[in-house]
């Protein structure tokens, strides 16, 4: 049905821009053992739940992506500014064919992985899982791609100096360190 495509399609809209929330959402994400705790209530159409996406919501396999760190609006704008930073940097290094690549297997790994952990728990914790795949509530972080594409920057330009805090000046192999950690 070609109208309930286009009230899901302003429903997902509407959640990424974070104004409202258009649509009929009846269950309230739990995460389950999940690194983001308390997501949002404008979120929840966006986050990455494989048993929410074993339901038919596949716009979440993309719409995760664009979900922002749950540290402040003022610091997730920095966030976003130092992924773009370090992510052009890395495909003028790699060329844009080997960043997307790059880009695309993170992608991959981050939705197997958040898979394998949602049937691992419905696994452990029958009682919580749902659907035909018995695939546990669980909202996954996209905070490994990220991390992935910073740690291949701190690799690649080791020496680069960072000021954390805007005043402590901080080679970014020590920041890879500590992230690695």
């Amino acid at each position: 049905d070609m109208a309930g495509k286009a009230v899901q399609l302003r429903a997902v809209a509407a959640s990424v821009a974070g104004v409202v929330r258009i649509g009929r959402h009846t269950h309230r994400l739990e995460p389950v053992g999940a690194a983001i705790e308390n997501v949002p209530h404008a979120l929840d159409r966006v986050v990455l739940d494989p048993s929410l996406v074993a339901q038919g919501e596949v716009w979440r396999l993309v719409t995760f992506l664009f979900v922002p760190p749950t540290i402040g609006p003022l610091l997730a704008i920095f966030y976003f500014m130092l992924f773009h930073f370090f992510g052009s940097t890395l495909e003028r290094q790699w060329g844009e064919f080997r960043y997307n690549i790059f880009i695309g297997i993170g992608w991959l790994a981050n939705v197997a992985a958040a898979f394998l952990g949602s049937a691992i728990v419905g696994q452990m914790i029958p009682e919580a899982a749902v659907g035909p795949l018995r695939l546990a509530p669980n909202v996954a972080p996209n905070l490994f791609l990220y991390s992935s594409i910073f740690l291949a920057f701190a690799r690649l330009y080791p020496d680069f100096i960072i000021r954390v805090m805007f005043i402590l000046p901080m080679r970014i192999k020590w920041l890879a360190l500590l992230q690695w950690i």
